[in-house]
């Protein structure tokens, strides 16, 4: 069953990487992060996330080398991704790789997304990571973006494949060295997303190992993984967990796109959350109005500053949402708020009870 977590077998290719630097290798450096070694040598185990950002902290910090990131990517094998990289390794071409990485990520782990887009001639590979406090992100993105190109070379038998222009959100480094040596095309450092950018023709290289009918069988069997998992940890809390990394990114979410990314139907998604007394819209509702509150009690951010961090696009629409949940305006909700205070009322200067006196 697949949990919330990072793929051990992933985890394995980061530790492989860092081993040659660390007195005791690989276990040495599962032990500083908390890991049981035994977890390593199961593929399709998965670690908590808590457990991998100790160990990328632990790694980091024993190489010292600020392109770790780059290095670990290009250890990157399909045996690091377990079921999606078989997946990927039998599909008809690149593209259809590709697809399948967007569609399946969550098999890997749920620190970041792949996500496919496109712009006139280009077919792009975004990342995204899920998490606003991810330890060490700029990292682990390159070695999400150098570990998806390296897998492409992989399955495609094209060691100098290259993909157009590669986009990083991470300003540039000193030595932009490793970055060029694996990437081989154009590098925007500070762009406004992480991606791989393919030309479009690019999409139809065949992939070495194509096999329809095995595919067929490992997509089916990558798919049942995937409801195993919404079974076991429940539709309800897997749109929650989705919501809250939409919201701690500052961006806003549809059904539609929370379906797709639960790899199921937006039809299926609501009868599971109607089961379950609930919808889509009153979960968003629900955390929406728990980090509004939240955000207009700390008093620190105007009332349009926090409607873009819900992912309103305009405040009046956040004041009606909010008027909605708590029959106040969020500027009256925040004046009634700081009144109600402990700290309010002790700096006010009012009487101490039963005295009469002030303190």
């Amino acid at each position: 069953m697949i949990g919330s977590g990072v793929l051990s077998a992933y985890v394995a290719t980061l530790i492989e990487t860092a081993a040659a630097f660390i007195p005791g290798g690989g276990e040495a450096l599962a032990a500083a992060a908390g890991i049981e070694p035994a977890l390593l040598t199961r593929p399709d185990a998965v670690l908590p996330l808590s457990a991998v950002d100790r160990l990328w902290q632990a790694a980091a910090q024993a190489t010292g080398d600020p392109a770790f990131g780059i290095a670990v990517g290009r250890r990157v094998q399909p045996g690091s991704y377990s079921v999606l990289g078989q997946v990927m390794m039998t599909a008809a071409d690149l593209g259809g790789a590709l697809a399948e990485a967007g569609r399946l990520t969550a098999l890997v782990g749920e620190g970041g997304a792949i996500e496919v887009g496109h712009e006139p001639g280009r077919v792009l590979m975004r990342y995204r990571p899920l998490r606003a406090d991810w330890p060490l992100a700029a990292m682990r993105i390159d070695a999400a973006l150098a570990g998806s190109l390296t897998l492409a070379r992989w399955i495609t038998g094209l060691a100098d494949l290259a993909p157009e222009e590669v986009r990083l959100t991470r300003a540039a480094p000193r030595d932009a060295g490793p970055w060029q040596a694996l990437f081989a095309a154009p590098l925007r450092f500070g762009a406004p997303e992480n991606a791989l950018v393919w030309r479009r023709a690019q999409l139809s290289t065949p992939v070495r190992a194509a096999n329809e009918a095995l595919n067929s069988l490992l997509r089916r069997h990558a798919d049942d993984l995937v409801r195993e998992r919404l079974s076991a940890e429940g539709m309800v809390a897997a749109v929650r967990r989705l919501l809250a990394a939409r919201l701690a990114a500052g961006m806003s979410l549809t059904a539609e796109a929370a379906a797709a990314a639960l790899n199921t139907s937006l039809r299926s998604l609501q009868r599971a959350l109607d089961a379950a007394g609930t919808s889509f819209t009153a979960e968003r509702d629900r955390l929406r109005q728990g980090e509004a509150q939240r955000l207009l009690a700390a008093g620190t951010l105007t009332v349009e500053a926090i409607a873009l961090r819900l992912g309103y696009a305009e405040a009046a629409v956040f004041v009606r949402a909010f008027r909605r949940w708590t029959g106040q305006s969020p500027a009256r909700w925040r004046k009634a708020s700081v009144s109600a205070s402990p700290s309010s009322a002790s700096s006010s200067g009012a009487e101490a009870p039963g005295t009469g006196r002030r303190p």
